[in-house]
């Protein structure tokens, strides 16, 4: 269940991204995503490289490369929250080792 403090473990501000997953929470390469709001999600397969893959993706802010989340009728949309101090920038969209949902939305 997500905390509710108003900032994360390292001291600063929660950071939110955008992300999108199937309509069963299935995101690309299959990781399965908890979608209800509170709810923790953990890369089991975690590297803080700055590459893609490894780690959970999202749209810093809602800002980034929006060509890389779904345009499905069906898809889930999240905002997550996350610890800045932990992301990696990869040029449009960011990876961190684990994210709180703040909340999902169905498009259809």
């Amino acid at each position: 269940m997500a905390t509710k403090t108003d900032t994360a473990p390292s001291g600063q501000p929660w950071a939110h991204g955008v992300r999108t997953c199937d309509k069963d929470g299935r995101a690309y390469g299959g990781f399965q995503w908890k979608v209800e709001a509170g709810d923790r999600n953990e890369a089991p397969d975690w590297s803080p490289v700055a590459e893609c893959g490894k780690g959970l993706h999202l749209n810093p802010e809602g800002l980034g490369d929006w060509s890389l989340l779904s345009e499905c009728p069906d898809a889930l949309w999240m905002i997550c929250r996350y610890d800045p101090a932990l992301a990696v920038d990869l040029d449009g969209k960011v990876k961190v080792p684990w994210c709180e949902v703040v909340m999902t939305s169905r498009t259809a």
